[in-house]
C-alpha cells in the first residue's frame, strides 16, 4: 500500500536541520560511543526463579523483544519474559562497510547467546545507519547494498546470532522504493545463509515524510519494532513521552494512533507482525512553572526508569490520566523542574493496549535502564501470562480502522522519533553534566526556538496528507 505526502516546501526535510535532530536511539548511542562493552563475567545467566516464571508460559501469546545496548551491563536481563534481544549495535557505513561492532563476535556475546538460547530466546545484531544521505546512498547503490548485506550476514554468523535487526532512521521518501529493496535483499541473503534468521526492522511512531512502506517492509521482516517514544524531547515543552491515547493540550497523535496508523497502513494481515516499543527512559526539563503546559526554558536531559522512580520517590508522584503518564514538578534555586516519565503502571498499561489493539507484542529501548526492577517485570511477566491465556478467544477487542484519527490528519507536533538526550548511569543530572545534544543555541534561549519548532511541526501536521495509489 503505498504512500505519498505533499513535500511542503521540504519541510519533513528541513526540520533535522533548524533543530539539530537526532533520534533517541542515536544520541544514546553517541553519548556512550567511548564506552566499553560490557564484559562476559557481567552476564548473568537466568536464575532457577526465572526459569520457573518461563516454564509458565504457554504458546502463543505477545513477542516481547528488548534493545540491549553494549553500554549497560547485562545483569539484569528478564530472561522469564523476553524473547528476542537486540545486541545494539554494529555501525553501516553509507558505502556498505560496517564499523564497530562492539564485541558482537567476542566472548561478552557469546555469553549473551548461550544464555539467551538457554531460555529459548533469540539474538538479533542490530545494524544502524542515521544519517538520512548516508542512508540514501546506501540503498541506491546495488553495489553498497551487497556489500552492507555480505557484511551483515557474515556477522551474523561470525557471533553466532539468530538473525538482523535494521535500525535505519530519516529514510527520506525519494528512498522508499530502495529500502523495501535492500530489505527484501537482505531477506533473501539470510534465508540462503541461515534459513529461519529473524528480520527485524525499528520503524517510526509517526512516519512524517510517509518514507517507511509498512506493508511491503512487513513482508520481508519477521517484526516491526514501532518506536513508540520521543512524542517529547529537547526540543519540545514538557510533555508525555510516550501518550497511550490523545490529550489536550498535545493533539492526536499517541501510542494508540501509531499502532492504528500501522494497521491501517501495514495491513491488519500483518498485525503480528507489528511490536509496540516503549521507553524506559523519561525527560526532565527546567520550566516556566510546575503546572501542565508549562514552557521549557532550557536544562533538558534524559533520565533513565531507574533515576525516575526515585525522583517519583523524592518529589511525589502526579498522574497524567488520558496519557497514563506519571510525572511530578518541583522548585529549587534553578527554578522549576519537571520530569515526565514512566513507572510499573504505564508501562504495563501502554502494553496492554498493544494487546488490546490486536497487534504482536511490545518491546522496550532499552534493557538496562530500569536496573532490574522487579515490580516492572513482574508486571510485565504476569501481563503476558494473561494474554498467553486469552490466546485465541473471540472477545477481543481490535479497534484498528476507528474513528481515532487517520494518518496526515490536521493535528500534532510529535515527532516519529525525534531528538532525545541520554543521561550517564547515575541519574539526572543538571545541564552541566548532561551528555546531550542542544538545539544550537545556550539553554537559556531554548524556548522561543522551541516555539518555532513546534510550529513547523503542526503546519507540516496540518499540510501533511495520505493517499492510496493504484
Amino acid at each position: 500500500m503505498l504512500r505519498r505526502s505533499l513535500p511542503l516546501l521540504g519541510l519533513a526535510a528541513l526540520l533535522p536541520v533548524l533543530v539539530g535532530w537526532t533520534s533517541v536511539h542515536q544520541s544514546h548511542l553517541l553519548a556512550h560511543e567511548d564506552a566499553p562493552t560490557f564484559r562476559p563475567d557481567q552476564v548473568t545467566w537466568p536464575s532457577a526463579h526465572q526459569r520457573a516464571l518461563r516454564a509458565e508460559r504457554d504458546v502463543g501469546g505477545p513477542v516481547v523483544m528488548g534493545y540491549m545496548p553494549y553500554w549497560r551491563s547485562p545483569e539484569w536481563i528478564p530472561w522469564e519474559t523476553i524473547d528476542i534481544l537486540a545486541w545494539f549495535n554494529v555501525d553501516i557505513n553509507p558505502d556498505g562497510s560496517l564499523g564497530d561492532n562492539h564485541g558482537w563476535n567476542g566472548a561478552s556475546a557469546a555469553e549473551v547467546l548461550d544464555a539467551a538460547h538457554s531460555v529459548g530466546a533469540e539474538v538479533v545484531l542490530s545494524a544502524t545507519l542515521f544519517d538520512p544521505e548516508g542512508i540514501g546512498q546506501l540503498v541506491r547503490s546495488p553495489s553498497a547494498r551487497a556489500n552492507a548485506i555480505d557484511g551483515l550476514v557474515n556477522q551474523m554468523l561470525d557471533g553466532g546470532g539468530d538473525g538482523i535487526d535494521i535500525d535505519f532512521e530519516g529514510v527520506l521518501y525519494e528512498d522508499k522504493e530502495n529500502f523495501v529493496t535492500f530489505i527484501t535483499e537482505l531477506r533473501a541473503a539470510l534465508e540462503l545463509a541461515q534459513p529461519g534468521s529473524l528480520l527485524t526492522l525499528a520503524t517510526p511512531a509517526i512516519d512524517w515524510d510517509s518514507a517507511y512502506d509498512y506493508d511491503m517492509l512487513a513482508a520481508q521482516a519477521d517484526y516491526l519494532f514501532i518506536m513508540g517514544y520521543a512524542f517529547a524531547g529537547s526540543w519540545s515543552n514538557p510533555r508525555p513521552n510516550a501518550p497511550l491515547d490523545a490529550s489536550d493540550p498535545w493533539g492526536s497523535r499517541s501510542l494508540r494512533w501509531s499502532v492504528q496508523n500501522y494497521l491501517t497502513w501495514g495491513g491488519e494481515e500483518n498485525a503480528d507482525k507489528f511490536l509496540l516499543g516503549l521507553p524506559l527512559y523519561g525527560n526532565h526539563w527546567l520550566s516556566t512553572t510546575g503546572d501542565v503546559g508549562a514552557i521549557a526554558v532550557g536544562g533538558h536531559n534524559s533520565p533513565y526508569f531507574v533515576s525516575c522512580q526515585t525522583t517519583f520517590s523524592d518529589h511525589g508522584k502526579l498522574w497524567h490520566e488520558a496519557s497514563v503518564t506519571p510525572w511530578t514538578a518541583w522548585q529549587d534555586n534553578e527554578g522549576w523542574h519537571q520530569v515526565w516519565c514512566e513507572d510499573v503502571e504505564s508501562v504495563v498499561s501502554k502494553a496492554e493496549m498493544s494487546w488490546d489493539e490486536g497487534i504482536g507484542g511490545f518491546g522496550f529501548w532499552a534493557l538496562g535502564y530500569e536496573l532490574g526492577d522487579e515490580d516492572l517485570w513482574s508486571g510485565v511477566h504476569d501481563l503476558v501470562l494473561d494474554w498467553e491465556a486469552s490466546e485465541g478467544d473471540d472477545d477481543d477487542d481490535d479497534s484498528a480502522g476507528d474513528d481515532d484519527d487517520s494518518a496526515g490528519d490536521d493535528d500534532d507536533s510529535a515527532g516519529d522519533d525525534d531528538d532525545d538526550s541520554a543521561e550517564d548511569d547515575e541519574g539526572i543530572q543538571g545541564s552541566e553534566g548532561c551528555a546531550c545534544e542542544s538545539l544550537g543555541r545556550e539553554d537559556s534561549d531554548s524556548a522561543p526556538m522551541n516555539s518555532l519548532v513546534l510550529a513547523l511541526i503542526a503546519l507540516l501536521g496540518h499540510r501533511r496528507t495520505r493517499r492510496t495509489e493504484a
